[in-house]
Formats: structure tokens, sequence, C-alpha cells
């Protein structure tokens, strides 16, 4: 399985709009530019699809219809609490499980999660969280059977700044 980690775009900063909830702020003009961007640097790579997940949170929901109508995925964007920030590492193993092991599998989330989820599929539990920029993606490539000691491969990790520069 292709997994392809994304943490969303840049979106308002916390007390700058106002919310009622965390889960209200949205992606800022410059997160939509940059991020819109970003995706032409992954169309160009030649990414693909078969199943999009993404957090709830607004800012995060933006950010994969950005990517999805940008990549050509014609296909239904799922909402996961798995992907929110802080969740946990157990639940996103299990929403793992749900897909097969020829899948590529785009997933949109949060910090402090996502990077912890990243850390914890190629060095194993206990790994200190991956530093993600908001918008940056990697892949990690996945057994075939996934049980939690067998770790993924890391593939690559590339800044939103990379993303946007491939031409």
């Amino acid at each position: 399985m292709e997994l392809y980690l994304l943490r969303h775009a840049i979106a308002a900063e916390p007390g700058t709009v106002i919310v009622s909830h965390d889960s209200e702020r949205s992606l800022t003009e410059e997160g939509i530019e940059k991020m819109k961007k970003a995706v032409e640097g992954m169309r160009r790579m030649g990414i693909s699809v078969d199943q999009m997940i993404s957090s709830p949170y607004l800012r995060a929901s933006e950010t994969a219809k950005i990517v999805a109508k940008g990549i050509g995925f014609d296909g239904k964007i799922r909402f996961s609490d798995v992907l929110v920030p802080n969740a946990d590492f157990k639940n996103f193993f299990k929403l793992l499980k749900e897909f097969k092991a020829h899948e590529k599998v785009l997933l949109v989330g949060h910090m402090p999660s996502i990077g912890e989820f990243v850390s914890t599929l190629i060095f194993g539990k206990g790994a200190p969280a991956m530093d993600y920029k908001k918008g940056g993606l990697c892949r990690v490539d996945m057994p075939d059977i996934l049980t939690p000691s067998v770790l993924g491969q890391l593939k690559w990790f590339l800044t939103p700044k990379q993303l946007r520069s491939f031409k």
C-alpha cells in the first residue's frame, strides 16, 4: 500500500479569527494559493490515489478538496476523526487495515498526530514525531500484511516549497 500523508495547508492562526471551535479555522488565501501550486507539483510527479481520507476539520477538508481537484481524483473524499489533532495511533492503524495492499491512499491531517503517525509507521512505537510544515507531504510504502510490529518504508518526505518547485 502506498500511503501519502499530507499536513493541511496554511490556515488562520488561532485567535486571529472568531470561531467557536478550532475545527472551524479555514485556510488563508496564501494557504490556498500555495497548496494549488504544491498540487501542480504532485501532478507533475504523477501522484494519483484510489482513496482520499481527511480530517473533518475545515482546514484539512479544504486542503483535501484542492488536492482532489488538482490531481483529478474523482472518488468521494471520506472524513475521519482518526486524522484530527492529537488522534490515537491505534485508531489510525485500524483505518489503514480497511485498505487493500495494492491501493494508493492519501490522508490529510494535522500536527502533532500526522507527524507521530509517520514516525511510528517507519521507526516503530516511541519514535519522536516527524516535523511537518503546513502543506508537507510524504510517501510511506506499507507491506501487504499489516501488523503493528511490521514497519513501512519512507520513500520520500517533501516540504511544500519542494513540491512547488517540480516543473
